[in-house]
């Protein structure tokens, strides 16, 4: 699919010239027709001279040209389709024709595409028509004669080129071009349906000779009046169709061209009509005078502008720079995508147009850029020099110096077909072959906005710009929706702390690990998502019945004030049910600030402390719960317990004789080396190979295993608990934070009093992957390997209860760890 037509060119075509005429004719088995010797002399030195690169290029220039004069024909009546400008067209057309052939040179002199085709095209000519039509509609309430309309229309065009191009260089040079492509491509696309309606609306007009506006006025092409000039456009329509899409031939077209106008004049001698006949019933146009270019006068006579009307297009203007530049930028990535192995500088290429803009709008022509469609054309038929465009400019030089009038040889059927070609290709493009790249309500957006667009235009003298204008709105308004539907505005997350407890706390934490759950605020929180993110939080709580509710802050880049009374009302409603609200890693400012105003935090709700960590806040929790049971051994620091006494707690339940798993206890423990350990002293390193198992007998032992694991899974690390943040809160932050808790957080998971280290890494004979650092004095006991084995030889019954032990542990940490992750993962 592509941006507009702007050429009569397939670019999927599968067959190619060849090289040489001599050498397309061995390839179709013909032999050349018998030549002079000296014309073969001649044409032998003529291509040993241009070279085999150059010779394609000629020969695909001249192909080229043949496809960009009516193009060029059919853009005049485009923007001066008003009947006060027919006496005027033939100037016009050559007009184009030297501007064309100038942006041609510029731009295959500065391109690094050395094939590329650069000519006026359509994307843009809708404004200028536009701008044509405003001062038509001007000029009538103001009286001007029909030479001041054409030199002011003239000049406005030839001015607005010149600001594209100048804004165009700016760009491409400043790199700007990502900012333009922030316009939605559905409003784009609905803008360039219009354009293909306001071409399709334009050949009927050409073609039946009546004025073709809004829809309302297709009625009258069905005047019995008009039955032959009609049947005659919907021939030379639907053949350039047909030909377009079912003939893949690369000269089907250009032969089509043509041919077209020689056939009516056949069909028309044929029928008994002479030339003067067809004039007569409106089939041609009648000749307009002189066609020299000392006629160009008439038309560029700048003492004939009304220069006070230009300023009033200031908004259509800025218009005709976006939409030129977001066309150009498509143009030159179609163009990229069929050029796989060269990587094309998309600002280069953009600062190329505009000079090519700029220098047209030096011969009062218009804006234009890359004819796309014929540039990958001439890709595909392995065309390296940049004679192809060097041709197609000097083809259009000839037409604007030589005094022929072309338009008195083109009927009217041929150019009203060629732009209803044009129209019926952009929309087929945009308003039915689009819906395949977008999603449904994206395309819907399409009809939209050229639907508004063909409203406005219908009510108003030209509403593009407005049109564009409600379709972006529209698009904004839809981005929003569409935001606040599929972001993921929250995300419950693992409700466990680092802190590895003994076994009687972590037996009855997995009991109760439905108590507390943890969320997660994500992205940007806004009034789109604040009602439903806090309703969905509330059924969430009361699904589990959480007593406590923990909300992280650490992900949320953001809030507006709407989200943040949604979070004020969701807190109340959560405490009126009785759970416990803590909130934790609050970091974006505008979220402090805003909490504070709406009383979620601050020194007006002193009980509702901010935790630096969702990790602290997820510790107090845990204590809470302990204290209410019972269970919190707030003396383990303090106390050293007996290493029997901690293997006999894993193992509660799970013996039928007590009296002998205490002996096989007291035997087991007699094995272990007891360590002690002073506070910041390395238990062992995450290299050092691992041969030992250790249980904290007192203290507190850090390990970094678990924070080093959530750092490795990025975002995924929300499952285990909120980023850690990249500094220590100091002691100026806590003054200006005064609600939130002080930090006791450290990076380590806190090992302690009948914790079991590293016999993960033991049994899977690896190293120990990860650092234990002592957090208070502490005394350790460590089993090695080599005892473990005399263990098992000497006393299998104490052997076995440690397995069981280290069986629990490993157990109850993946009740601790893993269960929550694939509960929330929603594994499980």
């Amino acid at each position: 699919m592509h941006l507009s037509q702007g050429s009569l060119l397939r670019e999927d075509s599968t067959f190619g010239l060849g090289l040489g005429v001599e050498k397309k004719l061995v390839q179709c088995n013909l032999s050349p027709p018998a030549r002079s010797p000296w014309f073969r002399r001649s044409l032998k030195s003529w291509q040993q001279r241009l070279g085999t690169d150059h010779q394609t290029g000629v020969i695909y220039g001249v192909v080229n040209w043949i496809v960009c004069v009516p193009s060029l024909v059919s853009y005049a009546h485009i923007v001066f389709p008003q009947a006060v400008f027919r006496p005027y067209l033939p100037m016009v057309v050559k007009v184009y024709f030297l501007s064309s052939a100038v942006m041609q040179v510029v731009m295959t002199l500065l391109s690094d595409v050395e094939f590329s085709i650069g000519q006026i095209q359509d994307v843009g000519l809708i404004f200028l028509a536009g701008m044509v039509r405003n001062l038509v509609s001007w000029g009538k309430e103001a009286g001007l004669t029909p030479e001041e309309l054409i030199t002011t229309s003239i000049w406005q065009s030839a001015i607005s080129t010149c600001f594209v191009g100048i804004s165009l260089i700016v760009i491409g040079k400043m790199k700007l071009i990502q900012y333009v492509q922030m316009l939605p491509l559905p409003v784009v696309g609905g803008y360039l349906g219009y354009i293909g309606y306001f071409c399709l609306a334009a050949g009927l007009g050409i073609g039946s000779g009546r004025e073709v506006n809004d829809p309302s006025t297709l009625l009258q092409l069905l005047d019995p009046e008009l039955a032959l000039k009609m049947s005659l456009l919907a021939v030379t329509a639907l053949v350039m169709i047909f030909v377009h899409f079912k003939v893949k031939h690369f000269l089907a077209m250009p032969l089509t061209l043509l041919l077209l106008p020689i056939v009516f004049f056949v069909c028309a001698d044929a029928a008994g009509l002479s030339l003067e006949d067809c004039r007569a019933r409106g089939l041609v146009p009648y000749p307009r005078g002189s066609s020299g270019i000392g006629e160009i006068w008439q038309i560029v006579n700048y003492h004939e502008v009304q220069w006070g009307m230009l300023p009033r297009q200031i908004a259509n203007l800025i218009g005709l720079i976006i939409i030129v530049t977001f066309g150009s930028s498509l143009d030159v990535a179609a163009i990229q995508a069929e050029l796989p192995t060269r990587k094309l500088d998309y600002n280069k290429e953009l600062t190329a147009i505009g000079w090519g803009n700029l220098c047209s709008s030096f011969v009062c022509g218009a804006t234009g850029s890359y004819i796309f469609s014929q540039t990958i054309f001439s890709a595909k038929r392995s065309v390296k020099s940049r004679f192809n465009g060097f041709v197609v400019a000097i083809g259009e030089f000839l037409l604007f110096g030589l005094p022929v009038d072309i338009l008195k040889v083109l009927p009217n059927a041929y150019v009203g077909g060629i732009m209803c070609f044009f129209g019926v290709d952009i929309m087929n493009d945009w308003l039915f072959q689009s819906r395949h790249l977008m999603s449904r309500s994206e395309y819907t957006l399409v009809w939209i906005s050229f639907g508004v667009t063909m409203w406005l235009t219908g009510f108003q003298t030209f509403g593009v710009i407005e049109g564009m204008a409600v379709g972006t709105a529209v698009a904004s308004v839809f981005f929003v929706y569409q935001f606040a539907k599929v972001q993921d505005k929250w995300q419950e997350v693992s409700s466990r702390s680092s802190v590895v407890r003994p076994p009687q706390e972590r037996r009855h934490l997995n009991g109760m690990y439905n108590s507390i759950l943890a969320i997660s605020l994500n992205s940007y929180a806004f009034f789109g998502t604040s009602f439903t993110s806090a309703q969905s939080i509330e059924v969430a709580v009361q699904q589990k019945s959480a007593r406590f509710v923990c909300l992280d802050l650490g992900r949320l880049s953001g809030m507006d004030c709407t989200f943040a009374d949604q979070i004020r009302l969701l807190v109340l409603s959560l405490e009126r049910e009785g759970a416990r609200v803590f909130l934790s890693s609050l970091r974006s400012k505008t979220a402090e600030r805003l909490l504070l105003a709406h009383g979620v935090v601050g020194p007006s709700v002193p009980e509702r402390k901010v935790f630096v960590t969702l990790d602290q806040a997820l510790q107090k929790c845990e204590e809470i719960i302990l204290t209410e049971a019972g269970k919190l051994r707030k003396d383990q620091s303090d106390e050293e317990w007996p290493l029997d006494i901690l293997l006999l707690d894993y193992v509660e339940g799970f013996v039928s004789d007590k009296a002998s798993a205490t002996a096989a206890a007291k035997a087991a423990a007699q094995r272990f080396e007891r360590l002690e350990l002073k506070e910041n002293q390395v238990l062992f390193r995450s290299e050092d190979p691992a041969n030992a198992i250790f249980v904290v007998a007192k203290g507190i032992v850090g390990a970094s295993s678990a924070l080093d694991f959530a750092k490795q899974l990025g975002n995924s690390g929300a499952l285990l608990a909120s980023p850690q943040p990249t500094h220590r809160p100091s002691g100026d932050d806590h003054e200006e934070l005064g609600f939130m808790e002080e930090s006791t957080m450290e990076e380590h998971d806190q090992h302690g009093v009948g914790a079991i280290l590293n016999d993960t890494a033991f049994y899977s004979r690896r190293k120990c992957g990860a650092e234990a650092v002592a957090q208070t004095d502490c005394v350790v006991y460590r089993l090695r390997r080599s005892t473990m084995d005399t263990l098992e030889r000497e006393d299998p019954a104490a052997a076995v209860l440690l397995q069981k032990v280290l069986l629990r542990d490993l157990s109850q940490l993946m009740a601790q760890f893993l269960c929550p992750l694939q509960a929330v993962s929603g594994l499980s």
